[in-house]
């Protein structure tokens, strides 16, 4: 019997696949990985249909930063479609009027509850770009999510800390 399942990794904003080259190796075993394409539409719900019209019917998901704020508009838009979720120094909460830029973000607090597959929420110690009670926020908010904060890293868990990475990557795959 085969269990493999394709996983789908969103990349940040400024991120290209090659964040993550230094974790992909370690998913490989669970099934075929594909980056993610979030370049060519100019709003988080085009880019999520974009997605999932490419993405295979049952998918393990993965975003990391803004690929994180995709991941909740898939989780929004297909959520049948998402077997496993991962959420990487990403938050939940909407932009602030400051922070708001070429995309912006709705809340996604008030569907956290509504995620019923295995969630891991990882970040990292020293982010400065997402508080790390972002972080406990969202899996507090998610029924049964792994909270996994890595030790003596930013926010970019994948080249900063990458055997840590992989591995709390690859415990939520084995679930």
């Amino acid at each position: 019997m085969d269990n493999t399942m394709p996983i789908l990794l969103v990349p940040g904003l400024v991120s290209s696949p090659r964040i993550f080259a230094p974790v992909a190796p370690a998913l490989w075993q669970f099934g075929p990985v594909t980056v993610a394409n979030h370049i060519r539409d100019n709003s988080m719900g085009a880019i999520a249909r974009r997605i999932l019209a490419e993405a295979p019917p049952r998918f393990a998901l993965a975003g990391h930063s803004m690929g994180g704020y995709i991941a909740f508009e898939i989780m929004r838009q297909a959520p049948d479609r998402v077997a496993k979720l991962a959420l990487v120094n990403t938050q939940a909460r909407p932009d602030t009027p400051e922070a708001t830029a070429v995309l912006s973000r709705p809340d996604s607090r008030p569907t956290l509850a509504w995620i019923k597959c295995p969630t891991l929420v990882l970040s990292g110690d020293e982010d400065n770009t997402i508080p790390n009670s972002l972080s406990v926020e969202m899996a507090d908010g998610i029924h049964g999510a792994k909270l996994t904060i890595l030790a003596n890293c930013g926010h970019l868990p994948q080249p900063e800390q990458p055997q840590a990475t992989a591995e709390a990557l690859v415990e939520w795959l084995r679930i």
